[in-house]
């Protein structure tokens, strides 16, 4: 049997038109077979759980109601407001190639920004270089441009790299993906992945690291032509009024109770209802949707013990982000530092920019496996901005995530997880979304969401 493809379901009247090219993917469709009145509850008030109720609500079900144990909406997109300005402390970009983002923000009325310019730079050896002049640096001239050839050959031309999800990727591609890009990851790109919380080039599979490539190819290359020839192409859009925004309101559309921290999760046997039981009370579900990290399902879910074997056997990284005052730092361009990218300099200031040049606030990321404290984290930025010549007036706010779950390269080899991690959804009326399913794009977390409610409900 020939199952439809996305563009078939999306362009039947589907709530999103997906934005993929011609190389879509087929999946099964099992769409209606949802009763319209059952009674649905989404844990997590993130971008993936908030974009499943909103297509839920597209689909005609009415009685959802979303779980949050912060106290805010929106998870990793996170926005604050600083001299008349939004500042993203954890999603940021909003590049060309985020169609589905961009999409949901039309059908939805939100405006975006006008795409802002933006310059990079290597910061190495007390001196600030462009990417590819770095890269050649290290490399030399004709290997970088052949690493650079391969990359573009390679994200142009493997399909598997456009899908929201990793469940179609044939085993056999992840040890040719690994070997194309273990021995030397060209520069031009790897300081943006670390510096944008993908983890480090020597710890973090290959495979995730070519879905991010993929996205943002050309926001990469007009920083790059814009840093080497000077230019102020446009790279990005903004979120109008900030990205944290755009999540309040969407669940300005639900019952959404935040303060409410999931403690269990009991499912019925034979598909009968879901016990969910919270900090306030115990309910009854039809459906639920878990949109949380797999540390925070871990705490809740009536896991089997193959299905918590696959959510135990995920790495994350805690990206720390801050927005601080300072003085006698460059303000013209986004800062990156390649001694962050190996996984012994954990902690070390992967990114550092100033968003809005005419005001002396700056953003810096940094990347912890746990093993370096909060203090030592600040001590570590404040030796960052000293070396540049720079001094911190006020650190005005700081967030951690839970960022970028995912697989070594040895359990994407022997574990075989996201096939094993298709087969759960539905197991029990449970359907799982998120960063973890999707890789840690925004654009990937709301296209998955979307569909899987076009492919269950």
């Amino acid at each position: 049997m020939r199952w439809p493809t996305l563009c078939a379901l999306h362009c039947s009247g589907c709530w999103i038109r997906c934005g993929l090219s011609k190389s879509c993917l087929p999946i099964k469709s099992m769409a209606g077979v949802m009763d319209k009145n059952s009674k649905i509850a989404i844990i997590g008030a993130g971008i993936g759980g908030l974009v499943a109720a909103d297509a839920l609500k597209a689909k005609g079900y009415k009685d959802i109601v979303i779980y949050e144990a912060l106290d805010r909406i929106g998870g990793k997109l996170r926005s604050v407001e600083r001299d008349g300005y939004h500042y993203e402390m954890g999603g940021v970009f909003i590049p060309e190639t985020f169609t589905s983002v961009k999409a949901l923000m039309k059908r939805h009325r939100y405006s975006l920004t006008e795409k802002m310019p933006l310059s990079a730079a290597i910061y190495f050896d007390g001196s600030q270089h462009t990417n590819f002049n770095y890269g050649r640096n290290k490399y030399g001239f004709t290997r970088l441009l052949r690493d650079l050839f391969g990359l573009y050959k390679l994200v142009r031309k493997d399909a598997s790299l456009d899908a929201a999800n990793h469940y179609h990727v044939p085993q056999s591609q992840y040890q040719s993906l690994e070997q194309m890009l273990s021995s030397s990851l060209p520069y031009t790109v790897a300081p943006f992945l670390t510096g944008m919380g993908y983890g480090y080039t020597d710890r973090t599979p290959a495979f995730y690291q070519l879905k991010l490539i993929k996205r943002v190819l050309g926001f990469a290359a007009a920083l790059e032509i814009n840093s080497n020839l000077g230019l102020s192409l446009p790279v990005t859009y903004y979120a109008k009024g900030g990205y944290q925004a755009f999540a309040e309101k969407i669940a300005k559309l639900f019952t959404v109770h935040i303060n409410t921290p999931v403690i269990s999760l009991q499912r019925g046997q034979g598909g009968g209802s879901i016990t969910l039981k919270t900090s306030r009370s115990d309910e009854k579900y039809d459906v639920v949707i878990v949109a949380v990290t797999p540390k925070a399902a871990l705490k809740f879910m009536d896991f089997d013990a193959a299905d918590k074997a696959l959510y135990l056997n995920t790495r994350s990284f805690y990206f720390h982000s801050s927005l601080f005052y300072a003085q006698g730092l460059p303000s013209d361009k986004m800062l990156f530092f390649p001694e962050a990218l190996k996984n012994g300099n954990i902690g070390q200031v992967s990114c550092l920019v100033n968003w809005h040049p005419e005001h002396t606030l700056f953003s810096a990321y940094q990347l912890n496996d746990g093993s370096v404290d909060a203090n030592n984290m600040n001590d570590l930025l404040v030796q960052r901005v000293t070396e540049l010549g720079g001094r911190i007036i006020d650190i005005t706010m700081q967030e951690v995530f839970d960022y970028f779950p995912h697989y070594s390269p040895r359990g994407m080899q022997t574990l075989s997880p996201y096939s094993k991690l298709e087969t759960m959804q539905g197991k029990g009326n449970t359907y799982f979304v998120g960063g973890f399913l999707a890789g840690e794009s925004v654009n990937d977390v709301v296209r998955f969401s979307g569909e899987l409610v076009e492919r269950y409900f």
